[in-house]
């Protein structure tokens, strides 16, 4: 009966307010971008042998942003001095701006990902292997192991 009683508590619309509905739909908003998907883009776009070490990359570079958003922030609000609107509009702008570069990064720099991505990636990185006079025919597990002549025609 309790339990009843207090999650009717939580989801009772009639004490939502405005502000807490638009900051669940920011938040809401704010779960697909790129930086939240740098895991998944990381071991999506590398060939497998990459994908450990472009994982730390990527993961290296989100937390030297973290780093530095956390370093600056004091300070754009400190530069404002005792204007608390310029204390509050400087951190948004510079958030602001650093958002529409990650969109356009995004959408423009990104590639397609799909559900054979990896493979395809293994595929374009056994062909500059053998490309460039490496002996790939013992790649993969025994039961995926492709000869030379096997790759050269075409099937992967």
């Amino acid at each position: 009966m309790y339990c009843t009683e207090f999650s009717y508590r939580l989801v009772n619309l009639d004490q939502v307010s405005s502000i807490d509905f638009l900051s669940f739909l920011l938040i809401l908003a704010d779960a697909p971008q790129p930086g939240d998907n740098i895991g998944l883009v990381a071991s999506k776009t590398s060939a497998t042998p990459f994908r450990g070490k472009y994982y730390a990359v990527a993961a290296a570079f989100g937390k030297i942003g973290a780093f530095i958003g956390t370093y600056l922030y004091p300070l754009l609000v400190a530069d404002a001095g005792s204007d608390t609107v310029k204390g509050n509009q400087y951190p948004f702008w510079v958030a602001g701006s650093l958002c529409v570069l990650s969109a356009f990064l995004a959408f423009f720099c990104l590639p397609e990902i799909g559900q054979d991505t990896i493979d395809f990636e293994d595929a374009r990185f056994r062909t500059y292997l053998a490309e460039n006079g490496y002996d790939t025919s013992r790649m993969g597990t025994a039961e995926k192991q492709i000869s030379q002549e096997s790759f050269g025609s075409g099937k992967v």
